[in-house]
């Protein structure tokens, strides 16, 4: 309330939604009068208008940021903790265009909208990004079904640089990491994802990320693991095979081979 006994209202970011839905910023003098309990409001100015970008409006706090809501990646670039490199939202962009790449379980997604009254429109991707917070607990789920309990990946987000996930709009499908040292910890694709070139580009991206650090690149894979082929196709090179080396790992009830081989990748 000003000296002249107004109260003088100050509208940020939310309040008056464009038809773009891309909120505005007003300032505003409101006299007030007080009768019988009856209360009116007079608009006496409005000036200063400005735009806001939508991801910080009203608009998308009430009914969710467009970007946010059909993505699980932020949509800004961000420093990373390890090395101070700028990353980007996305590593890279693939758009699935025919059948015969197409991942299963999107097929199987593909059928059911057709069943429905609204369709996907734009052609389908798989989209690439680095290790986030936001991609914690869908990695160590997955992880978690497909290897042994209770994996947590919580320390690969200090460096991010050497880390790759595979989404579907909001579905993490595939993730990669890899350590300074040059041992890749887990790659792995989520079931009905397969056969889309993803483990392919994700393993192509965990070797390029530690190319200027002079390692060679290694790791255990199940004996039994049909990994083993594209593992060969990328020049890795058997040199050890573990008896029992994921009995520490698995249950004791376990029908998983718990026998490995440890793979070389020379630089």
């Amino acid at each position: 309330m000003d000296s002249e006994g107004k109260i003088v209202l100050t509208v940020g970011k939310a309040d008056l939604l464009g038809e773009d839905c891309i909120s505005k910023r007003f300032e505003v003098c409101l006299e007030y009068a007080l009768c019988d309990f009856n209360t009116s409001f007079q608009f006496v100015k409005r000036v200063n208008v400005t735009c806001i970008p939508s991801a910080f409006s009203f608009a998308s706090k009430v009914c969710g940021d467009p970007f946010s809501s059909r993505n699980l990646t932020l949509p800004i670039a961000r420093v990373s903790s390890y090395t101070g490199n700028n990353l980007r939202p996305y590593i890279w962009r693939e758009f699935l265009s025919n059948d015969s790449s197409l991942p299963p379980y999107y097929k199987l997604l593909q059928l059911i909208q057709s069943l429905g009254s609204e369709a996907e429109s734009g052609s389908p991707s798989i989209d690439y990004c680095y290790f986030q917070e936001l991609h914690r607990t869908q990695v160590n789920e997955i992880l978690s079904r497909q290897f042994w309990p209770g994996i947590d990946v919580s320390e690969h987000l200090s460096i991010p640089d050497l880390s790759i996930i595979a989404l579907y709009k909001r579905l993490v499908v595939g993730c990669g990491f890899i350590l300074p040292n040059g041992y890749i910890s887990f790659i792995m694709v989520r079931p009905g994802w397969q056969r889309a070139g993803i483990a392919r580009f994700m393993l192509f991206h965990l070797i390029q990320s530690v190319q200027s650090y002079g390692k060679d690149i290694t790791l255990h894979v199940s004996a039994n693991n049909p990994a083993m082929l594209l593992y060969q196709h990328f020049g890795f090179k058997a040199e050890q095979f573990i008896v029992n080396f994921y009995d520490k790992y698995l249950p004791a009830n376990s029908q998983d081979c718990k026998n490995a081989f440890f793979l070389r990748l020379r630089r």
